[in-house]
């Protein structure tokens, strides 16, 4: 009896494990994933490979520097989120395939903004009603060049020209004023992700399974021990 009830313990754990294994494979080969913010479904958040959530361009744009920076302290929209040195949002760029250097055009960062863009936004299909992916974004980030200017993201490919084989994706060059804002004007707004590894709730589940398999092997034993006693 207490084998083949040991045998079941272990199938169900090995059963277990083998699912939180194929999911923890699966997410993991998928460099970026969405979301929820505020309410179930809107998917306003994107999580990249290195453990960071980034707001979606659509929740700042047409907000300037300034009236971002306020929403981010306790009790403000944007409680929680810092922005992002261009740096940190060099990241968010390798995590959709990018090659580490954005500078502009480049055909090693092809293909980067088309995966990019359904994710975290294109401000400029979204107020024009093009395919997504084929505009561009404008994002100010947390460097600043001098008192009222921030260094700001420019990710570009519209189509013509030399957008088949490049994207374009800068990190380097756009200066732009404080107070700017517009529809394709955006923040780079991160946090520390709060969507639990995949691999980190496999090994939980596994140590829950080895410690209900102690606990039921002990609880046995003090029974049969018991039982002999009574002899």
């Amino acid at each position: 009896m207490r084998i083949n009830e040991m045998a079941r313990m272990i199938k169900s754990a090995l059963t277990l494990c083998l699912g939180l294994f194929t999911l923890a494979t699966t997410t993991a080969d998928a460099s970026l994933l969405s979301t929820d913010w505020k309410s179930v479904g809107d998917e306003l958040i994107t999580v990249d490979d290195s453990g960071l959530e980034w707001l979606d361009l659509t929740a700042t744009s047409g907000m300037t520097y300034n009236q971002v920076s306020v929403q981010l302290g306790a009790g403000g929209m944007f409680e929680g989120f810092s922005f992002a040195s261009r740096s940190l949002l060099a990241t968010l760029f390798d995590s959709a395939g990018g090659s580490g250097s954005y500078t502009g055009w480049s055909a090693a960062n092809n293909g980067v903004f088309d995966y990019l863009a359904p994710f975290w936004g294109d401000l400029h299909c979204r107020a024009n009603g093009c395919p997504v992916g084929d505009g561009w974004s404008r994002i100010m980030t947390l460097d600043s060049p001098s008192p009222d200017h921030q260094w700001a993201a420019l990710i570009y490919d519209v189509p013509g020209g030399n957008s088949t084989t490049q994207d374009y994706v800068d990190l380097s060059q756009l200066s732009v004023t404080r107070d700017s804002h517009g529809n394709t004007m955006a923040s780079a707004l991160y946090r520390p992700s709060t969507v639990p590894e995949p691999t980190s709730l496999a090994l939980l589940a596994i140590g829950f399974a080895g410690l209900g398999f102690a606990r039921r092997k002990g609880t046995k034993g003090q029974i049969y021990f018991s039982e002999g006693s009574d002899k």
